[in-house]
Order: structure tokens, then sequence, then C-alpha cells
């Protein structure tokens, strides 16, 4: 089996048929897709039984509700590809997708391929992905069975299971020319995301203590801090957390954890010159004394 599919599906029986259809109907053929149904309470269980009657390809596993990590992590003890990609399930992608990430995977030998012309800025040693905009090699994957998507961590879930990958190897190559269909939608997790700020915001320190195990665990501070503060920068400033909806004393709160936990992890390990390759806005964060003057800065600029 060249890749396996996972994808998860909750309350998505609007979108669900089309994002399995793109599947279906892809130039490489030698795939599997895993369905894992996360307790949809919608009609997403009789689709997904109906696609698995018309194709043996499609393997279908319905769970009590775990969220999407939970989900993901089904589906990885149960592929048996070559390599793993990961999709949603309200999504679809391009007819040569798989064909074009699989060829350039075997190409260079890659144990991470990169997809889509949007990530190209990120080569060539990206810090973190969103799930859907890698495949990855299953026994480079197996040999770090620890590393898994945290469960009960939204959003950043997808970033720290990506960023631990991507510092353990070199073999990450880049093919453009695919393309996956984003859709947007009034109930995707992102929006609802953004009106738990106080959840959102108590998950940090979560994350902080996997990326400490992580880096204690494979012995990375002094080959990797740069890559670690590159990884710190883009999940509040390239992700979600700088447009999440929080109060002043929230966005204080989520600055402080930040700069400490640079302070405390990081600047120690990370080389004169490395500094120099943050962005400006990350670096004038990193050391502004005072939150407001920050705070005008991001304002104006």
């Amino acid at each position: 089996m060249k890749i396996s599919i996972i994808v998860p599906v909750y309350n998505v029986e609007k979108y669900l048929s089309e994002c399995i259809d793109s599947i279906i109907s892809q130039t490489l053929t030698d795939w599997e897709l895993i369905l894992i149904n996360d307790g949809s309470p919608d009609n997403c269980d009789k689709i997904c039984l109906d696609y698995v009657k018309r194709d043996s390809r499609i393997k279908y596993v319905y769970q009590k509700n775990g969220g999407v990590s939970s989900a993901r992590n089904k589906g990885l003890s149960l592929a048996s590809g070559e390599f793993l990609f990961f999709m949603d399930s309200d999504d679809t992608i391009s007819s040569k997708f798989l064909e074009h990430a699989y060829n350039k995977a075997l190409t260079e030998k890659s144990d991470i391929v990169v997809l889509g012309n949007s990530f190209k800025n990120r080569m060539p040693l990206p810090t973190a992905l969103p799930v859907m905009a890698f495949i990855v090699r299953n026994e480079f994957l197996k040999r770090f069975p620890e590393i898994i998507f945290p469960i009960g961590l939204q959003p950043c879930e997808d970033g720290l299971f990506s960023h631990q990958l991507l510092a353990l190897t070199k073999k990450i190559s880049f093919e453009p020319n695919v393309k996956y269909n984003y859709r947007k939608h009034d109930s995707q997790n992102h929006l609802q995301i953004k009106k738990s700020c106080d959840k959102t915001l108590s998950q940090i320190p979560q994350w902080f203590n996997i990326l400490v195990s992580f880096y204690n665990k494979h012995n990375l501070w002094k080959s990797h801090s740069l890559h670690l503060a590159k990884f710190l920068e883009h999940e509040p400033f390239e992700l979600r957390y700088i447009d999440m909806p929080f109060n002043r004393k929230q966005h204080k709160q989520l600055f402080k954890m930040i700069r400490d936990f640079y302070k405390k992890n990081i600047r120690k390990n990370l080389k004169k010159q490395d500094r120099k390759k943050l962005t400006k806005r990350f670096r004038f964060f990193l050391f502004c004394p005072n939150y407001m003057i920050f705070n005008i800065y991001m304002y104006l600029f």
C-alpha cells in the first residue's frame, strides 16, 4: 500500500461525500482511506458505511467522541501504507495530489514531503506545518512511537506533531504541484476554538511540557534551539493565538508565558548569529521591556 489517508469525521454530513469522492478520483490508485468517526451525531455513519460497501480500499471505525487528536491517533495505529497523509473531512484534494506527493517522496527518498505552493516560504527546513500540508514515511514515524497527536489540545496539536518530526530528519522535500482545497464554513473547529479563550490559554503550559520532554529525550537543545525558537515564533504570530479574541489581561498572560519559556529554555542555547534569523517583530517582542510598548508596535506595524 503506497499511501494511507487518515480522515477524522465529525459533524460534516454536508461535505463528507465530496471529500471521499476526491480521494476515490485520485490518479494514484494504490491507497487506503481510513475514516474515523469520532462519535458524530449526524448522518456521517450512514455515509461512511455506504462508501465502505462501494470500495474495498476504504476502512471505517466508529469511536466514542474523543476529539480530533484521538481520531488521528486511532488512524495512525491502523495505517499500513508506506506513507501517511492526514486530511480534514470537509476538504478536497486535486486529482493528482497523491501521485505527485508519492513520486516526490520516491525521487528524493524523503521522510517528509511538504505539499503545496503555500508553504514554499517555509522551505528548506520548516519548523511546523498544518497536518494536511505533508506526507510522512510510515517507517520513519514508527521509529518514534512517542510522537502522536496530543489529546485535548487545540489549537497547536498538528503544530506539535509536525514540529517534532521535522526536528528529527533532514530528508525533507517539497512538492508545489498539488492543490488542497480548504473549505471555510461556520462550524469549523478554529471558529469554535475562538469562543473558548480561557481554555485555549490554559493549554499552552501543556504544549510547553511536551516540547521540553521531546527536546530532553532527543538531546536537541544545542543543535535545534533555533528550530524551537522559530516554532515559538510561528505558533502565536503566524497561526491562531494573535487572532484569538483575548482581553488585555489574557494577552499579557500569553506573551509572558512565551517570553518566560524562551528565556528559560532557548536563549542560553541560541547562538548569537541565530537570533538574527528570527523576525524583527519576534525579536522585539522577546526583548521588549513592556507589554504596552509591544502592543503599540503591533498596532503601528
